[in-house]
């Protein structure tokens, strides 16, 4: 029962079971939390090699008692597992089991699929090197590709676990969006054509809420204009006051609205002009993609070099140099951070700064490090942003957050405990550099 080398997952699973978290110590409940991550991964692993293994013809009936001794058939092994005296299995509770949801059914069979075509891939889970996480989003995107590119990834399997192991799954959704991009390259499938062939929009009613609903999909290119467009309308929602009583999804939504009504009625922003903001390293834009291009939207979703230099020439973009994820900070003396300097944190931040927080950027608060209560600057070196939750955390919870000059952060909870996160930057602290360092100063 040991999935790795120092991991018993019965012996885990019994402590677990036993413990009781309505007394447990601090140190008990940070090791419960850890021993649910480990479980969960094994017992994901282990479930869809059993699903795999169902999917599998059953073993053929033993052969007739009529059959001559000396006969071929009655040569083959006709034990069966299931007639043998095998202890009874456990009762799993008289209660129903719960539905599951399509989406959680498609999961587990996308995942069943990959694990059975990438048998590295369920040797890591089981040995905790990756996540469910991990597996899941690489599932899904092999499930969106046609059949010859999807072939050239897995081709590229053991690239794409070594990336799994080496970083989280937010970072892997980076590393399989370049392998599904060389794999349309080496096909001659252009990347922009393909992109916008698969945009579309879907809508419907739902029959039990009567809600409508609206699902769109966007090539890099236009989503990034559209979402724009969407911040922009919000931040002037905000400034005007109509965001008083509604929460950031029904902010959101008003701000679409706006955009589908007539300008100059409903709608707050300039309807005129489109900012659109892009990071690229500087390599990939000066010469070519290599293994570690870095450039997408502020949104972090991929997007072609040619697209962004050709909308560099154009002048309908900001553009973002990357140097180890970090770019020129502005400093302004107003209360607010300004357009610029909300560009430039997304350039550096994809997600909030809370601790193990993934939400995205689009939807946090830039918070002051030094507050504007007590003459805090409005620079960027001192905002972070963060989502409503995790700004809570310190103005109302009782948290403290400090940031050094290279924005390692250092949460402090309450009771002292500390939480430290270094800066990841957009990219890889060992990117190839098109430049020699300065010399020292004589």
């Amino acid at each position: 029962m040991e999935a790795t080398s120092g991991f018993d997952v019965l012996a885990v699973a019994t402590r677990a079971v036993a413990l009781d978290i309505e007394v447990a110590s601090h140190d008990e409940l940070r090791w419960a939390d850890r021993a649910a991550d480990r479980l969960r991964a094994w017992v994901d692993a282990w479930q869809a090699q059993v699903e795999f293994r169902l999917t599998l013809p059953p073993p053929l009936p033993p052969p007739p008692d009529w059959l001559p001794e000396d006969h071929p058939q009655t040569d083959r092994d006709t034990d069966d597992p299931a007639t043998d005296d095998a202890e009874p299995l456990p009762s799993l509770g008289e209660q129903p089991m719960a539905v599951e949801s399509p989406q959680e059914m498609l999961r587990k069979a996308r995942r069943m699929r990959l694990l059975a075509e990438l048998p590295s891939f369920a040797d890591a889970l089981l040995a905790l090197r990756i996540t469910t996480a991990h597996v899941d989003l690489l599932a899904a995107a092999l499930d969106a590709l046609p059949e010859p590119i999807r072939l050239r990834v897995l081709a590229r399997g053991d690239e794409l676990l070594r990336n799994a192991c080496a970083c989280s799954a937010d970072w892997f959704r980076r590393a399989i969006h370049r392998i599904v991009s060389t794999a349309y390259d080496d096909e001659g499938v252009d990347r922009a054509v393909r992109q916008r062939a698969q945009s579309g929009l879907r809508s419907g009613v739902d029959a039990a809420s009567g809600m409508h609903w609206v699902h769109v999909t966007v090539d890099p290119e236009r989503g990034a204009a559209l979402l724009e467009r969407l911040r922009n309308e919000r931040e002037a929602i905000f400034h005007s006051g109509g965001h008083t009583g509604l929460n950031s999804e029904q902010v959101d939504l008003q701000a679409l609205l706006n955009l589908l009504s007539q300008p100059g009625s409903d709608q707050k922003s300039s309807p005129n002009r489109t900012h659109l903001s892009v990071i690229v390293d500087i390599e990939t834009l000066a010469l070519s993609a290599h293994d570690r291009t870095v450039c997408e939207t502020w949104s972090g979703a991929a997007f072609p070099p040619d697209t962004a230099r050709g909308l560099i020439c154009a002048a309908e973009m900001t553009f973002g140099f990357a140097i180890q994820g970090r770019v020129v900070h502005h400093v302004a003396n107003a209360r607010l951070a300004t357009r610029d300097q909300q560009r430039e944190l997304r350039m550096q931040h994809r997600t909030c700064g809370g601790p193990a927080c993934t939400r995205s950027v689009d939807h946090c608060q830039v918070h002051h490090i030094i507050p504007r209560s007590r003459g805090g600057p409005t620079s960027v070196p001192l905002m972070i942003p963060l989502c409503q939750r995790c700004h809570d955390l310190i103005h109302h919870r009782g948290w403290t957050l400090s940031i050094d000059p290279d924005r390692t952060m250092t949460w402090t909870a309450p009771n002292g405990d500390q939480t430290v996160i270094p800066f990841a930057g957009l990219a890889d602290a060992d990117q190839p550099s098109l430049f020699e360092p300065d010399p020292p100063a004589a």
